[in-house]
């Protein structure tokens, strides 16, 4: 005994609960899972319900991540002509531009192997809400499917707005 403790007590169970060290070697066998015998069936069910749901995270993953990938490809465009922009489609551009923007220029610049197509003005709308609400559906349903055959990038100077810059096609890589 160890001072300051108190005896353990001898209980009815005592005899009948052997302590973990003094284990016989029958009782370890005894307590050990076995593959043959059968599961209760509340921890079958819980097995199939977590198996199903895993299942559905799975599958919806799958789908997720499908539907992302597919999405986030450009379509596929013929190659790019980087020689001048013909007069018929700066025309055509300049036409488009001049309802919204007083003063509108398009400019090209070349920066290596990347043609980008700068579009400046200043808007003739005095809210720009109002000239977003005009001027962004022209830009996507009409200059970008015009400009794109020949370059691959469209950005805006408008004075007193701030317009990000849309890439019309991938850039092409140094090889």
């Amino acid at each position: 005994m160890l001072a300051g403790f108190p005896p353990i007590p001898y209980g009815p169970f005592h005899d009948r609960i052997p302590p973990p060290m003094t284990a016989s070697a029958n009782s370890r066998e005894d307590s050990a899972h076995t593959l043959e015998g059968s599961a209760p069936p509340s921890e079958r069910r819980w097995m199939f319900v977590c198996l199903g749901l895993l299942a559905i995270i799975l599958l919806y993953s799958v789908w997720a991540v499908r539907r992302l990938t597919a999405s986030a490809k450009l379509a596929p465009t013929p190659t790019v002509d980087h020689g001048p922009l013909p007069e018929a489609v700066r025309n055509q551009v300049l036409a488009l531009v001049e309802p919204h923007l007083e003063n509108a220029k398009l400019e090209e610049l070349h920066m290596g192997k990347v043609r980008e197509f700068r579009i400046t003005g200043k808007p003739k709308e005095l809210l720009a809400q109002e000239f977003y609400a005009a001027f962004r559906p022209l830009v996507v349903t009409r200059l970008m499917p015009l400009l794109r055959p020949y370059g691959e990038i469209i950005s805006f100077e408008i004075t007193a707005l701030d317009l990000p810059p849309a890439r019309l096609r991938d850039i092409p890589k140094d090889s």
